[in-house]
């Protein structure tokens, strides 16, 4: 059978991206970034199994979509404002992106009596509550402009729509039918997961008790009463199945409410006919910590598990971990149990059990302790931090637990996190020095974050196996110290507002990650409440005002039946698949250039220089400008904040739009036909 797929045909080059970046509007430019190459495919019966409606609907619900909730607290509009608290919505510094335009469209008499209008919305573009469509944005109940996802097998990919209702809707009810190609195969309804965007409290000013809502957490339910005059926004997230036959699907959004009349629009899936390649970089969150246990849900039965799938179907292939064996002090000396939970904190799980959680996900692609002081300076044991004493039994504990691990077979690389931030102060450059010098001793590896800070910097640099810059502060120069000193490159929370945006994130962990060549990017952390709630447990992730205004940070939230992911955690998803499409068409380049056919040679020298000067652009402050004393004005100009605030959605798209061209033309002109599923 011929399968025909309709890809970008005019992606921008590079070069024209050194100025500011825009584009008219989403929709158009997602229209033109997918219209545009017309490619056919051969693909065979007998190479790509057509897939059944019996054989879908038999596939089991992919991971990431199995470990998740499907609602916080509450009613979809409950967003907890204690009494004193005021909207300004004005100057919040939240936005975490461009203007928001609040002028309403011409209405048509089918609009007023419809009560509500759909409009399209990139999902990188940040919604708010207040925003309302352009004109050109909004979608006809009769006009087939449909949501366009582009995925490859195996690959989870997002698409977005928003509702602005005209009158409080009551029942509000959203559905996705069936996704169907042309000769019959489908899309397993289980690998399609429609969810409302929640919107949460964001104190602006905590002395004034100012807060704005953004938008925060991906919900399902059956149905919503939306206030009059507010938008919300809907997140399409289709997992493609690894042995889906490439092509073009349709289907339908259908869109009910109680009061109002009916509407919907279609959906259209284009699966592409490569699979991605993954990268060596590592990718890992920041895991746990033993004093908010409390607070989320740890103590559940598979709890753990849970996160781990998450993280996994997030990209994530490592984990930094934190955490403690049992260790007693007796007449003998001490006795270490990584088996056991420690008495010295409050976590319900022991550290051996932890580790197991991450080798069953497959998050072992590089483990890193962040062991602190093990407890040590604690009652009962109170040894000075830095003394004799204190590094014999440091240096006891991670003895014990390298001899544990082998035992277990756990071979995979393993790192020491010994400190935090060690040039952030002179105390903490100390302290650093002094377990960095334990671990190197012994020959293991270890593992250090840094904000940059120079004389600090330099003093460890020989001691650190894995350097991680916080991203927020990188500066170029960190590149070339890190290789010449034949050490590793790691970055950790860059442009993040902490799961309050997709771009930012998605940005730092795919177009910035691979501009600085990055071993490892990560971020802090999956989940860690503020530290300072006193109230319900429940309460302490949803309703932040409740407790003073104090925000923690959640890229994804714990309820006691599952999880519920932020559009920031979304945003990583997807930087980490730029990073595979990336790290794919570098493979395909390399196949091409040594071909003995010309015209994949040529092909491959110019993709090759459309990415160089893509990487070029990529801001990764090259001028060496440090923030740090002069930090407001500069925060934009020295840090990877600056380029995703200039970005919309259908920038990311055009930019992956174009690899996929390069991809498909490189394999073409090499005469290769869709390969068998990986």
């Amino acid at each position: 059978m011929s399968i025909r797929l309709v890809l970008p045909r005019t992606p921008v080059h590079p070069n024209a991206m050194r100025g500011r970046f825009r584009t008219i509007r989403p929709v158009v430019e997602m229209a033109a970034a997918r219209a545009i190459v017309s490619t056919t495919f051969a693909v065979t019966a007998a190479l790509v199994p057509l897939a059944t409606e019996a054989d879908s609907e038999s596939l089991p619900t992919p991971r990431g979509f199995a470990v998740l909730a499907e609602h916080g607290p509450g009613q979809w509009g409950d967003f907890y404002i204690p009494d004193g608290w005021v909207s300004d919505r004005t100057a919040d510094g939240l936005r975490a992106g461009s203007i928001v335009n609040t002028i309403m469209p011409p209405l048509t008499d089918a609009d007023r009596e419809r009560g509500y209008l759909v409009f399209n919305t990139h999902y990188c573009d940040q919604v708010l509550p207040e925003r309302t469509p352009m004109p050109q944005d909004l979608i006809p109940p009769n006009l087939d402009r449909p949501l366009t996802i582009t995925a490859t097998p195996g690959e989870y990919e997002p698409g977005s729509f928003c509702i602005r209702s005209l009158h409080p809707l009551k029942g509000l009810r959203v559905s996705v039918a069936a996704v169907e190609g042309t000769d019959g195969a489908r899309i397993p309804v289980n690998h399609i997961d429609l969810r409302q965007v929640r919107y949460m409290p964001r104190a602006v000013d905590t002395e004034r008790k100012k807060y704005a809502l953004r938008p925060s957490y991906l919900e399902k339910r059956t149905s919503t009463d939306l206030p009059g005059n507010m938008t919300i926004q809907y997140w399409l997230t289709i997992k493609i199945p690894g042995d889906q036959v490439p092509g073009e699907y349709r289907g339908r959004v259908e869109i009910k409410a109680d009061n109002a009349l009916p509407s919907g629009l279609n959906i259209r899936v284009d699966v592409l006919p490569f699979h991605l390649e993954e990268p060596p970089t590592i990718y890992a969150m920041y895991h746990l910590h033993s004093g908010t246990w409390r607070h989320l849900y740890h103590h559940l039965p598979g709890a753990l598990d849970r996160h781990c799938e998450d993280m996994a179907a997030h990209g994530m292939n490592g984990v930094i971990t934190y955490g403690t064996p049992e260790v007693v002090s007796t007449k003998d000396g001490l006795r270490i149990d990584f088996e056991s939970v420690s008495s010295l904190s409050s976590t319900p799980i022991s550290f051996a059990d932890q580790v197991r959680g991450y080798v069953r996900a497959g998050l072992d692609h590089h483990v890193c302790w962040y062991t602190g002081d093990m407890n040590l300076t604690l009652e009962p044991f109170s040894l000075e931090f830095g003394t004799p004493a204190f590094n014999q039994a440091f240096m006891q504990i991670v003895g014990t637990w390298e001899s544990y691990r082998k035992t277990q077979g756990w071979e995979f690389p393993f790192a020491y996190h010994t400190d935090d931030e060690i040039d952030a102060g002179d105390d903490r450059t100390r302290r650093g020095l002094v377990t960095l010098q334990t671990i190197r001793e012994m020959g293991l590896k270890t593992m250090m974050t840094y904000i940059g800070l120079g004389d600090r910097r330099e003093q460890s640099a020989q001691q650190v196996d894995i350097a991680n810059f916080a991203g927020d502060v990188f500066r170029a120069e960190f590149i070339d110290e890190r290789k010449s000193a034949g050490a590793e490159l790691w970055t950790y929370t860059g442009s993040a507002t902490y799961g309050f945006s997709a771009k930012g994130d998605r940005y730092f962990f795919g177009l910035f990650g691979a501009a600085i060549g990055a071993d490892g990017v990560t971020q802090w952390p999956y989940q860690w409440p503020d530290p300072g709630w006193d109230g319900e447990i429940a309460d302490a992730s949803f309703k932040p005002l409740l407790g003073g205004g104090g925000v923690g940070h959640n890229y994804s939230f714990a309820t006691p039946e599952g999880l519920l992911n932020t559009i920031g955690f979304e945003g990583i998803r997807e930087g980490i698949d730029d990073a595979k499409y990336i790290h794919t068409l570098r493979q395909w380049i390399a196949k091409a250039m040594e071909s003995d056919v010309p015209r994949a040679r040529e092909a491959a020298v110019a993709a090759q220089q459309r990415l160089d000067d893509l990487i070029a652009w990529t801001h990764i402050n090259r001028e060496n400008v440090h923030y740090i004393g002069n930090r407001f004005l500069q925060w934009y100009e020295a840090t990877c904040h600056k380029q995703p605030h200039a970005m919309d959605g259908a920038d990311f798209d055009r930019i992956r739009g174009q690899w996929i061209t390069d991809i498909l033309a490189l394999r073409s002109a090499l005469g290769k036909k869709a390969p068998p599923p990986e």
